[in-house]
């Protein structure tokens, strides 16, 4: 028996299409106020923009705050910007969206921005330091004033022994003043307030200075070994030599230029090193690091710039240190002498040994 097999022949009908074809998103955005001044906090609001293929929250935006065609922000989602404008003038601000398939759109707004009226900051940088102590005060008192819309200031002075001191100068022009008849030892308070010409103001703090006494407690030492004679100064309860040793200890020291005359004015170096006992008169040594630091703190310097070593750090201690300053130690800056027989920073800095 043959056995036919038939084939069953089956069409399917299949239905094409075309892909839809991404349409660009539509940039909108509105700013909120449209003009202001300096101090105006201006808000964006990209959210107005749309896209008819994807949500309208998935969008990415950027934007040129100047308007120059430089883009200042990288693609963000986030829609919502604030801007402050520090300098006057009229801006084109643009924005810039983007959908997911990279496609693009721009939208533009103009705003004004005029000059603010913002108070000027409070007085800083006081000369005198505030707080400094013992000054031989220089004649000038001096501060800095800023005004962030850059208005023409002045300034009044408040000067006097009293913590509430009296107004002494008005209307000053420059930010410095030169008071009369500044008394010696005695505490100063002054203060300073600034006004720009809208008649905005601030007050700065209160500050102090005391003046050196002009007097000091002296005497003079006799080194029986050569027959030196040193003046000396009490100062924080400690006798001082204000004149650098002329004791000429043979392999131990040096003239500056290698100049026997020159040790008569600027005594000896020494290497470091070397002993107290070996370089000292007798009863006389090295200062220890703490005394060092003693005599900074009554010359004024801060205690939390004391405990910063290596750096460097103080105020006007050093100004106090050197020949003619209050302390009366007379200083003089004759720099060191290197390994190698160089002279290093004579006439700049002074370097003085410790017994540690």
């Amino acid at each position: 028996m043959r056995i036919v097999l038939t084939a069953l022949l089956i069409t399917i009908v299949l239905s094409c299409h075309k892909e839809p074809v991404n349409q660009p998103p539509v940039a909108a955005f509105s700013v909120e106020p449209s003009f202001g001044d300096t101090e105006t906090r201006f808000v964006f609001d990209g959210s107005l923009s749309t896209d008819p293929d994807q949500e309208d929250s998935l969008l990415w935006v950027r934007w040129d705050w100047e308007g120059d065609g430089i883009y200042d922000s990288y693609f963000v989602q986030t829609k919502i910007h604030t801007r402050q404008f520090e300098q006057i003038g009229n801006y084109t601000v643009r924005m810039q969206v983007r959908d997911n398939e990279g496609v693009t759109d721009t939208s533009h707004h103009q705003i004004s921005v005029h000059r603010g009226s913002a108070a000027p900051l409070e007085p800083f940088a006081p000369n005198p330091r505030d707080s400094a102590n013992n000054i031989v005060f220089n004649g000038r008192l001096s501060w800095v004033g800023v005004d962030p819309d850059d208005d023409p200031m002045v300034y009044d002075v408040y000067l006097g022994t009293t913590s509430d001191p009296p107004l002494v100068a008005t209307d000053l022009i420059i930010d410095e003043y030169y008071p009369a008849g500044i008394i010696p030892g005695e505490l100063y308070y002054w203060r300073v307030v600034v006004r720009d010409e809208l008649l905005e103001e601030t007050s700065g703090p209160v500050w102090r200075f005391s003046t050196h006494s002009g007097s000091y407690i002296t005497d003079t030492l006799v080194d029986t070994r050569d027959g030196e004679v040193y003046k000396t100064l009490l100062l924080n309860g400690r006798w001082w030599m204000t004149e650098n040793l002329r004791y000429k200890h043979e392999g131990y020291s040096h003239c500056y230029d290698d100049l026997e005359e020159n040790c008569k004015i600027y005594g000896h170096y020494y290497y470091a090193g070397t002993q107290d006992s070996v370089i000292c008169p007798e009863g006389w040594r090295y200062p220890s690091r703490n005394e060092w630091d003693e005599l900074e703190a009554h010359l004024g310097m801060e205690r939390s710039d004391i405990n910063r070593y290596g750096v460097w750090r103080g105020s006007d201690q050093a100004d106090q240190l050197i020949v003619g300053g209050s302390s009366g130690l007379n200083f003089l800056h004759t720099g060191y002498r290197d390994d190698e027989g160089n002279w290093q920073y004579f006439g700049e800095r002074f370097y003085f040994g410790i017994t540690t």
